[in-house]
């Protein structure tokens, strides 16, 4: 350490040249260096002085002059400074390809809280105890040297001022239990889809105001992560990315509580990223799209592996009031993870040949004549008339008045449809396909359909039939689309559609016309 620190190391003047790739994520300026490259520096002063805000120095005790920095934020980790100190939200996820520096960012972030405010305790998980020592626990060491903090061999770093870092791992699914007895004004939890749904839940319980948490403070929990498949990646989708967790599971979500920033690996600007971008290249289209996009919609193992952003639509498409529609239906009402979500879908077939999936009605221990009327106030709101509904064989079962019926007796007639499920999935990615221009031959739109965009996306395959999805998933809004595709003859351009007459007759057995 030099005995004075150069202020001018920090200006323009003493700058390098500007970075090839990396910007400043408010002006959008190329980041320039600092001391050698050891740091780096929006060259638009006020954002400049937004990093200096949060950097860690070393200052002479009787002068108070700056001796060294030990860290300097880049703009795209202010964002996360910025989040939590603002004590808006509950839940902050720091989500993006690998590389872009999410796991370093939320160790210093720890680092500050604890230098600013004594008795700050926070915990700090990863899933395993070789990615924590790998990933934390080697540089942790040298930087607890550099702040003056403790190290034991509990995995703790205790600073001066009586504030704690506490590392550990849980790779049991009951490991959380350890760290639950212990309020934390700070939990950090690295790599997210790693971790079990479960993991996650008991582990937010863990962020609670104790004796010495600052006055104003909010406790709250900060999770870092590359998309994944499992659980966890579940949970990062359904809560951060889309926002439309099940309100069956989740009643009480607040959506405007969890706060998402996304950090692209252009806004790493040290060394070693471009040549890693390079290798990320040679990866399978999966992982390309995981490690270098940061694409949630890309899972391993998928059955839709066909399924991106490209299939929804954010701002509903204005249709034309003279386009067709028809629904398809899976019918849901008894208990179980499959039987108890219904769920109707209204297509609206274009006249390139092309659907978009409009509206999404999902229902459990409905009554027919409820699901009926919700069908009618929803057709009468969007001014829409709807040519037929195909729903499951289940709802046209003999003996007595059957579902297909009774829904009949409340004007919305069934068409019973073809529950094939091999060629009815082989339908599906028929028209999850693209067009010349690369659009969807079947979209929805996001806002409508929160859960078909959930749940579709992360069907697995079986194992022991490829060709089927896996049992025991949320698979509802796939069967429903299953049994639309189904009705449909491969879309072309000005296709229309062709009841069959014999499709139409009605209770009483005379025609019954849409």
């Amino acid at each position: 350490m030099s005995p004075s620190f150069d202020l001018s190391r920090l200006s323009l003047k003493q700058a390098g040249s500007p970075h090839p790739f990396a910007t400043c994520c408010w002006c959008h300026q190329p980041l320039v260096p600092l001391c050698g490259g050891k740091y780096w520096r929006c060259q638009t002063l006020t954002c400049f002085e937004r990093q200096m805000q949060y950097w860690v120095t070393k200052q002479d005790e009787q002068s108070d002059n700056l001796l060294d920095i030990w860290f300097l934020p880049t703009p795209i980790q202010v964002e996360l400074f910025d989040a939590v100190l603002s004590g808006q939200y509950g839940h902050i996820l720091c989500d993006g390809p690998k590389y872009s520096s999410k796991s370093f960012g939320m160790r210093w972030l720890a680092h500050w809280l604890c230098l600013k405010y004594p008795g700050f305790q926070v915990l700090l998980l990863r899933r395993t105890l070789p990615e924590l020592e790998r990933t934390h626990i080697k540089e942790a060491k040298l930087e607890a040297e550099w702040l003056g903090a403790d190290y034991t061999s509990k995995y703790e770093f205790k600073y001066p001022n009586e504030s704690q870092i506490t590392f550990g791992h849980v790779a049991e699914v009951t490991d959380s239990n350890k760290y639950l007895s212990v309020a934390y004004d700070l939990v950090c939890l690295d790599e997210l889809w790693t971790f079990v749904e479960t993991q996650i839940l008991d582990l937010t319980t863990a962020a609670r105001p104790h004796r010495r948490t600052p006055p104003g403070w909010r406790p709250s929990v900060v999770a870092c992560t590359n998309p994944g498949g499992g659980s966890g990646g579940a949970y990062c989708r359904s809560h951060f990315v889309y926002k439309n967790p099940d309100p069956a599971l989740y009643p009480r979500y607040h959506a405007a509580d969890y706060h998402r920033i996304f950090v692209p690996i252009e806004s790493n600007p040290y060394p070693g990223v471009a040549e890693y971008m390079e290798k990320l290249e040679q990866l399978s289209e999966v992982k390309y799209r995981q490690w270098r996009l940061g694409d949630w919609d890309a899972l391993e193992g998928t059955f839709f592996a066909e399924w991106s952003a490209d299939h929804t639509i954010t701002v509903p498409t204005k249709i034309a009031p003279t386009i067709e529609y028809f629904c398809s239906m899976k019918w849901g009402y008894g208990a179980g993870i499959n039987k108890s979500v219904g769920v109707l879908y209204w297509w609206a077939c274009l006249q390139d040949g092309k659907f978009i999936i409009t509206d999404e009605y999902t229902f459990n221990d409905t009554l027919i004549k409820d699901v009926a009327a919700e069908y009618h106030r929803r057709n009468e709101l969007r001014k829409i008339s709807v040519r037929w509904v195909i729903a499951n064989p289940l709802v046209f079962r003999k003996g007595g008045e059957n579902i297909a019926e009774t829904f009949l007796r409340h004007d919305v007639f069934l068409i019973k449809g073809n529950d094939d499920r091999e060629n009815g999935w082989m339908r599906m990615r028929a028209l999850l396909a693209k067009d010349a221009d690369g659009v969807p031959f079947l979209r929805a739109v996001k806002e409508n359909c929160p859960y078909l965009c959930r749940t579709v996306p992360i069907l697995t395959e079986d194992p022991l039939r490829p060709d089927d999805i896996a049992p025991k998933q949320e698979d509802a809004a796939a069967d429903a689309l299953r049994l639309g595709a189904m009705s449909r003859p491969f879309p072309t351009p000005g296709t229309v559609l062709d009841i069959p007459r014999e499709a139409l007759r009605g209770k009483a057995g005379g025609l019954r016309y849409l």
